[in-house]
């Protein structure tokens, strides 16, 4: 408990700037409960800070949901993938 209430008073008195590079971090990494606590204190406070967090949430969700569109569409795409048919269709083969 010593470590997280070390790190609370750390982040607690840390700059919007500093925050700002934990608020990233936060997104990759775990900050363990006196960080995570001290993050939700400032956003209380700051809210410049909670809306970057909430925009940074935003776009990395936004860009999982491209992946998986992309790579939907890229497997949709393969001619192994499509029915015989279609690719007939593709090439110009009418039947």
């Amino acid at each position: 408990m010593l470590r997280g209430t070390a790190e609370f008073f750390r982040v607690s008195n840390a700059s919007c700037r500093d925050h700002s590079l934990l608020i990233s971090r936060a997104a990759d990494k775990d900050l363990g409960l006196g960080g995570r606590l001290a993050l939700r204190l400032h956003y209380l406070m700051c809210a410049p800070c909670r809306h970057f967090a909430q925009h940074l949430r935003f776009l990395r969700l936004a860009a999982a949901r491209l992946r998986n569109v992309r790579g939907a569409a890229e497997r949709t795409l393969d001619p192994a993938r499509m029915p015989e048919d279609v690719r007939d269709r593709l090439r110009g083969h009418h039947h």
